[in-house]
């Protein structure tokens, strides 16, 4: 049993994890939470922001994007960044470049940069000419949901093969859908997609593509070698595009469900409750791959937001803390281990941020009734 002590002044939960063969870790989470202020100081928020214990969704975590990631991950191998809410413009505009940069200076002068940008559009639609579609224009607007149900992607839900007595088909969970983003638009099955399904499906389906008048298109758009995969240059529906956005994943979506190999052996004779040996640990990483750092965050660095607050542009300095837990084994003198930033939550509606601290101890090096004190302090 373990005994969790805060003696900090910020929200923090501790938690019993198996991982690699079953072993027994303790995992502690600090989160710490600031108002992102229009004139680029960061404001320690007074009534803080707890921790999250569950991925948070609109209503169906199989179709819907998460909009605030659960702090529960036990541990993730690089320090990322997520950003929920809405992109702001003073005056409507049919587009613009939204970015995050974070930059980093060492005490040897090296620099170490992280950056992302992607291109927002206001709404476009594909509307029906006979059997083709044709791309109505942009309508120019101040604001663009940040989620990737304005990416490109989509599902249709299709009819249960499993009928009633009465033989009434169910709108129910069977579906078909782009694997890299359920929750999107823009996007139509291709014949290919379509290999799966049974004959009624494919019928059900036809019926609801041949209803469709128009469809929206994604909003949200990848730029690769400074080029923008724009939706000029699209000219069908099935033509498809990266999924584009800074949110986070669930864990069984397509992005994140590619790290756990059909290969692993699951029996309980090789994770002894917990996890296979070889298991990745990149599944819980939440973001995508793009917005993982090749560099620890420690304080200090600068981070800068563009194209996401009506005043364009605004950097912040990350505050510094020393963040570490003491534990204490009635049969062991106290030992300190560092505390480390893996995840930075933007919420732009809210204009917060939430940096998540997180530590990982093996339990069966300590002996039974220990406690964790958890400790942080402002640093220079």
């Amino acid at each position: 049993m373990v005994a969790l002590v805060n003696n900090s002044p910020y929200p923090v939960f501790g938690f019993e994890h198996k991982l690699l063969k079953g072993n027994l870790y303790y995992i502690i989470v600090l989160k710490q939470s600031y108002s992102l202020e229009a004139d680029g100081k960061l404001k320690e928020l007074h009534e803080k922001i707890d921790i999250r214990l569950h991925d948070i969704v609109k209503e169906n975590a199989r179709w819907d994007s998460v909009t605030h990631p659960s702090d529960l991950i036990p541990y993730k191998p690089k320090p990322e960044v997520i950003l929920n809410g809405v992109a702001r413009q003073r005056t409507p505009k049919d587009h613009w470049l939204c970015g995050i940069d974070i930059k980093k200076i060492t005490n040897d002068k090296k620099l170490s940069q992280w950056s992302k940008q992607i291109v927002v559009t206001g709404e476009q639609y594909w509307q029906r000419v006979g059997e083709d579609w044709q791309k109505l224009p942009i309508i120019p607007t101040t604001k663009v949901t940040l989620n990737y149900e304005n990416a490109y992607g989509g599902n249709f839900k299709l009819i249960n093969p499993q009928q009633n007595n009465l033989g009434a088909g169910v709108l129910t969970t069977p579906d078909i859908h782009y694997a890299p983003n359920p929750s999107g638009c823009g996007w139509l099955p291709s014949k290919k997609d379509q290999n799966s399904l049974l004959d009624v499906q494919k019928y059900e389906l036809e019926q609801q593509i041949q209803a469709l008048e128009q469809i929206k298109a994604p909003q949200l758009f990848t730029i690769k070698a400074g080029k923008t995969q724009a939706f000029d240059n699209l000219t069908h529906p099935n033509d498809p595009i990266q999924v584009a956005g800074f949110g986070s994943y669930t864990n069984f979506w397509q992005p994140r469900a590619q790290y756990i190999s059909d290969e692993l052996d699951w029996s309980q004779e090789s994770t002894n409750g917990g996890y296979p040996v070889d298991f990745d640990m990149r599944h819980w990483q939440q973001a995508p791959a793009d917005q993982w750092l090749d560099f620890d965050i420690n304080g200090k660095e600068i981070l800068t937001l563009t194209g996401i607050f009506p005043e364009s542009k605004v950097s912040y300095t990350l505050p510094k803390f020393q963040t570490f837990i003491i534990i204490r084994d009635p049969k062991q003198l106290a030992m300190t281990l560092d505390m480390n930033i893996d995840t930075l939550i933007i919420d732009s509606d809210k204009r917060t941020l939430e940096v998540i601290w997180r530590r990982i101890v093996l339990l069966s090096e300590f002996g039974p009734n220990t406690s964790v004190e958890v400790n942080a302090f402002a640093a220079r």
